[in-house]
C-alpha cells in the first residue's frame, strides 16, 4: 500500500533542485525514510532522527554511511545535544510520522545552525500551526503543494490582506481562520463592506495607495469572504516573485465546475483541465491574487468597473454585462504591460449554495 505521507517524486525534484542550486552538502532530517535515501544518493553527509526503532534499523543497515538516531518524539537532552552540535546546512521535517506532534521537531530545528529548514505535509492545518509559531523570522523561499522550504531571514514583503465584503459582513469561518493565521508582523487585514464587490475592491485599492501608513506595503492579497485558501498561500504567492499572481477557485458555471481564469480570453479553464506548473493566464478571478505595488501604481482609477450595453438594442443582443469587474482589471493589467499567472497547486475552497437539481440533471 502506497504511503501518502512519504514524499513524492515532485518533492523529490524540488529538494534536488534546491540542494544543487544551494550546494547543501549536509542534512538533519527529523523521519528517516524515501528522503533518507535521497540525500545518501545526493552525497550529503546525514543525520536521522527517528522514533521508530526498527525501521531506524533497517534504514541503518541499508545506508550505512548515514548517523540514524532514536528518539521519542520530545525535547529531551541527548536529542538537544545532537541539534546544537549538528553542522548541518538543512533541516529536513518529515517526522515523527503517523499523525504524532511535530512540535518538538520545530523545536528542536531552531538549535541548530541550518539556514534553510524544509517541513513536509506542510498544506496540514496543524503543521501551519507550528510554522507560523516557530518560523515567523523566516522566509518561504521554495514550494510546492506539501513541501516548504524556509531560509534564516526576515521577510521583506509587507501584505495588506484586502478583503471585499457584503454589507452584513458575512464571512466563512474557514476564511477568517485564514486570515488570522496569515498575519505576519507589520502586515494588515482590512475589510471593506459594500453592496457589490466592484465597490469594495476600489476603495481597497486607493486606501493601499493613499493611507500613509501603508506607503511602504509592497503588496496587496485580495481575497473573498467566501473563498479558504490553502495555509501559508500568501508566502507562496510571494515566492514565485510575480506582479500578479493567484490561486485557483471552481466556479459553478452553466452547470459545470470551472476553474476561475482564462489562458485564452473568454475561455474558461474547465475543472478536468488543471494546468501543471506556474501558469501565464489572460484573466482570473478577483480572489486569492497578489499583486505588486507598482502595478496597482501604474493603473488609472477605477480599477474595477463592469462595463454594461450602452444601449436597449445593445443590451437585448449581448445581455446586460458586457465584462464583468475582474475581467475589466485584468485587461487593464496587461494593458499596462504586465503579466498575469496562476499558481495551479494553490486550490481554493469555495463556499456556495447551489441548486442540487442542476447537478442531478447534469449528471444524470
Amino acid at each position: 500500500m502506497e504511503n501518502l505521507m512519504a514524499i513524492t517524486q515532485a518533492d523529490s525534484n524540488l529538494l534536488t533542485e534546491f540542494i544543487e542550486e544551494h550546494r547543501i552538502k549536509s542534512v538533519l532530517e527529523f523521519g528517516a525514510g524515501v528522503s533518507t535515501k535521497l540525500f545518501d544518493d545526493l552525497g550529503m553527509k546525514v543525520e536521522s532522527l527517528e522514533t521508530d526503532l526498527r525501521h531506524a534499523k533497517a534504514i541503518a543497515s541499508e545506508l550505512k554511511s548515514i548517523s540514524i538516531y532514536c528518539w521519542e518524539g520530545i525535547v529531551e537532552n541527548y536529542i538537544s545535544n545532537i541539534c546544537q552540535r549538528s553542522e548541518a546546512e538543512l533541516v529536513f521535517i518529515d517526522g515523527p510520522e503517523g499523525g504524532q506532534n511535530r512540535e518538538p521537531s520545530y523545536q528542536l530545528a531552531l538549535m541548530t545552525k541550518a539556514r534553510f529548514i524544509a517541513c513536509h505535509d506542510a498544506q496540514r492545518d496543524y503543521e501551519a500551526k507550528w510554522i507560523k509559531k516557530y518560523l515567523s523570522t523566516y522566509t518561504l523561499v521554495k514550494a510546492n503543494a506539501r513541501l516548504f522550504i524556509y531560509e534564516k531571514r526576515s521577510c521583506t514583503a509587507k501584505v495588506l490582506l484586502a478583503m471585499p465584503m457584503p454589507k452584513n459582513f458575512r464571512m466563512d469561518f474557514e476564511t477568517m481562520r485564514f486570515c488570522t493565521l496569515s498575519m505576519k508582523k507589520e502586515w494588515h487585514w482590512l475589510n471593506c463592506p459594500s453592496v457589490e464587490p466592484t465597490l469594495g475592491r476600489n476603495m481597497l485599492i486607493t486606501w493601499f495607495l493613499k493611507k500613509e501608513e501603508l506607503a511602504d506595503y509592497t503588496h496587496l492579497f485580495f481575497l473573498d469572504a467566501d473563498t479558504v485558501p490553502p495555509p501559508n498561500t500568501i508566502e507562496r504567492l510571494i515566492c514565485h516573485d510575480k506582479d500578479m499572481i493567484g490561486g485557483l477557485t471552481p466556479l459553478w458555471l452553466r452547470r459545470q465546475v470551472y476553474w476561475n481564469a482564462q489562458i485564452e480570453k473568454d475561455k474558461m479553464i474547465p475543472a478536468q483541465n488543471l494546468p501543471i506548473g506556474i501558469t501565464k493566464v489572460k484573466r482570473i478571478g478577483g480572489t486569492t491574487t497578489l499583486i505588486k505595488r507598482h502595478v496597482l501604481e501604474s493603473l488609472d482609477y477605477p480599477f474595477f468597473k463592469i462595463e454594461c450595453p450602452q444601449s436597449v438594442d445593445e443590451a437585448i443582443k449581448k445581455g446586460p454585462i458586457l465584462k464583468g469587474s475582474d475581467y475589466y482589471f485584468c485587461d487593464k493589467v496587461c494593458e499596462a504591460g504586465f503579466d498575469i499567472y496562476v499558481d495551479p497547486e494553490i486550490l481554493c475552497k469555495h463556499i456556495k449554495l447551489i441548486d442540487l437539481l442542476d447537478l442531478a440533471v447534469e449528471f444524470k
